[in-house]
C-alpha cells in the first residue's frame, strides 16, 4: 500500500488534487519501511504508534481517510473507523469487502482515488451524502439496536 501511496498516489495528488494536502502515516513499522525505501515527502507526516487520544487528534485534521489495500480478507476495521468518524474513505475493492454501504466506493488507480478526493472537496453537499450514508450503515450493521434485532429469534 505504501509503495502505491509514493510510487503513484503522491504524484498524481502533486499534480491534480485541488488544495493541499497531508498524509498522516499511522501505526508500527512505517519508519523504518520508509527510510529504507528512501521515501521522502514533505506532504508525509509519519506518526508510528499512537495513543487513541492522538489518532483522535489525527482524524479531527483529516477530510479523507487513505486506505489502499491491496490484500487482506474480511472487514478492515480500519475503514470502519474511519466512517465511523465521518472521514470519506478513499480504498481499493479490497477495502470494501464485507461491507455493504451503498455510499462506501472503491477505486483502483491514483486517478480514481484523487478524482474522488476532489469531488468531495468541491462538495460539501456530497461529502455529506457520503458520511450520512456511512452512519445509516453503521446504526443498522454495528448499533446495540442492530445487535439486538441480529439475536431475536
Amino acid at each position: 500500500a505504501m509503495n502505491f501511496v509514493f510510487d503513484e498516489l503522491i504524484s498524481y495528488f502533486e499534480e491534480n488534487l485541488v488544495r493541499d494536502y497531508v498524509i498522516h502515516v499511522v501505526g508500527s513499522g512505517w519508519k523504518d519501511f520508509l527510510n529504507n525505501m528512501q521515501y521522502y515527502s514533505e506532504n508525509v507526516v509519519i506518526h508510528g504508534v499512537v495513543t487513541d487520544d492522538g489518532l483522535q487528534c489525527i482524524y479531527n485534521q483529516c477530510l479523507f481517510s487513505l486506505a489502499p489495500l491491496k490484500y487482506g480478507s474480511g472487514v478492515k476495521g480500519k475503514v470502519i473507523e474511519a466512517m465511523y468518524h465521518s472521514l470519506v474513505v478513499i480504498t481499493t475493492p479490497v477495502g470494501v469487502e464485507g461491507i455493504k454501504c451503498n455510499t462506501l466506493n472503491s477505486f483502483k488507480t491514483a486517478r480514481e482515488m484523487t478524482e474522488e478526493c476532489n469531488r468531495v472537496i468541491n462538495s460539501e453537499n456530497y461529502w455529506l451524502q457520503t458520511v450520512t450514508g456511512y452512519q445509516e450503515y453503521l446504526l443498522d450493521s454495528y448499533s446495540i439496536s442492530s445487535l439486538d434485532k441480529g439475536l431475536r429469534i
